[in-house]
């Protein structure tokens, strides 16, 4: 499980409720999906030299705790998997008390910047996921993985 992003939520993400407005929590989770991105090594180096992007294609948000003006939230994530054009990732929101906010499940396909079609991604970063995901498969995985809504 990687920590690897914190954000403090600023008042402009506060609804008429008085808490978190639902499109927040998404912006939240793809600033989540970014530091992982990130912390494989996905730069603008990246961008330029291998003329590779992600796309989110999918994501499922579960809302389980309210989320006030102020409070910091810390993201757990884990690499669920990894395929040479896609990336199955899932990020915990924890509050300050340590309570799970939301959880996203997410899909993100491997784009060639140029040709706008989905390819495999540099050989280098596959396999920088592809170790996370060794690491990250010996972790139980969360509730809410490969769940779907029920009514």
């Amino acid at each position: 499980m990687l920590r690897i992003y914190q954000v403090t939520v600023p008042e402009h993400w506060i609804d008429y409720n008085n808490h978190l407005t639902e499109g927040y929590y998404g912006v939240a989770f793809g600033e989540a999906s970014d530091a992982l991105l990130e912390h494989a090594g996905f730069d603008e180096a990246y961008r330029r030299d291998e003329r590779g992007s992600f796309y989110t294609v999918e994501t499922h948000i579960q809302y389980l705790q309210e989320v006030k003006l102020g409070e910091t939230l810390t993201f757990d994530t884990m690499v669920l998997g990894v395929r040479p054009k896609s990336l199955h990732a899932f990020h915990s929101m924890r509050r300050r008390d340590g309570k799970i906010a939301a959880t996203q499940e997410t899909l993100l396909l491997h784009v060639d910047t140029e040709e706008v079609k989905v390819r495999p991604m540099a050989p280098w970063i596959l396999n920088k996921f592809n170790a996370l995901a060794e690491s990250h498969g010996t972790i139980p995985k969360p509730d809410g993985v490969g769940r779907s809504i029920n009514h």
